[in-house]
């Protein structure tokens, strides 16, 4: 072998050797730094444990439960025949300290309609009540719960009873604690949003709620009124017979 190719040989070698002494430096030094700004990209990923994503459809569901109860026949004449607008099962499931209670009044009032509404704790024991007139009808009317009632405890459950004349309608109201990533989720949401989410959580006060003032405010709203329907008709429910039916003014009770 000649010296040229001797020398070739050795310098290769030695190279080689440099190579394997000093790679791994190389590899300890090295960073990922990528760019602050991003480039555009659709990646999701369906929100985060904290916020959920929001629904796009509205879904209520209820607690797979009942209490016993009389609404009432939404289908009646009868101007005294009022209906309460609650589900099926006779309960319903509120967040609020003072929930809105809604009433059906099924013809026109020629005068005025007094309707009682009394509040008794799980004890029977009777811890609000009031008397409230309804002057005009036939549609649909709301009682919102002042704050000279005590307030709902979280956890607790109460028999509401509205009495008109001779007629007796009862059912029961459930106050729940809303999840942290649900509070967190409403306070960013859209009016619509919040809705389809008290109704997906089950919360059937604040839905039905809700869901009547954007009803109200925006009565050509498809989207809107497709939800009102949605809501009503659900096989938990079952009060198609009002879907259509007008809401009147609000009532306040009588000093």
């Amino acid at each position: 072998m000649s010296k040229g190719k001797l020398l070739l040989r050795q310098i290769s070698l030695n190279l080689f050797l440099v190579l394997i002494i000093i790679q791994p430096n190389l590899a300890a030094t090295l960073k990922y730094d990528p760019p602050t700004q991003g480039m555009p990209s659709d990646r999701t990923d369906g929100g985060s444990r904290n916020h959920p994503p929001f629904p796009t459809t509205l879904q209520y569901d209820p607690p797979m439960r009942g209490a016993p109860g009389d609404r009432g026949d939404a289908g009646s004449r009868s101007p005294y025949d009022i209906s309460a607008i609650s589900p099926a099962t006779n309960l319903g499931l509120t967040a609020a300290e003072y929930p809105t209670f809604w009433l059906y009044v099924p013809t026109r009032i020629s005068s005025r309609l007094s309707i009682q509404l009394i509040l008794r704790n799980e004890n029977k024991q009777v811890i609000y009540r009031t008397t409230f007139e309804i002057t005009q009808g036939k549609g649909i009317v709301n009682f919102r719960l002042p704050k000279t009632a005590p307030p709902l405890e979280i956890g607790r459950k109460y028999q509401w009873v509205f009495r008109s004349e001779d007629l007796t309608r009862y059912g029961w109201v459930e106050r729940v604690a809303l999840k942290p990533e649900i509070v967190s989720q409403l306070a960013t949401a859209t009016p619509r949003q919040r809705v389809l989410i008290f109704a997906q959580n089950g919360i059937w006060y604040e839905t039905l709620t809700e869901l009547a003032e954007l009803r109200r405010t925006h009565p050509q709203d498809a989207e809107i009124a497709a939800d009102w329907a949605a809501l009503l008709q659900h096989r938990l429910v079952r009060l198609d017979k009002i879907v259509a039916e007008p809401f009147l003014p609000c009532c306040t009770p009588e000093e």
